[in-house]
């Protein structure tokens, strides 16, 4: 059996505006080895927002 587990410095858990937001700022900081998981899809708190 193979085990292809990935380790991350940093993993983002939500990939709403402040998930997101996070990853930009990372980026921003020269950190690109990070995860953003996301249960739903992304943006998905944006689409549920209240009228």
């Amino acid at each position: 059996m193979i085990n292809k587990t990935q380790t991350y410095p940093v993993i983002i858990v939500g990939a709403g505006a402040a998930g997101i937001g996070m990853g930009v700022a990372l980026k921003d900081f020269g950190i690109n080895h990070f995860v953003i998981l996301e249960e739903d899809v992304i943006g998905s708190s944006f689409k549920n927002w209240p009228q």
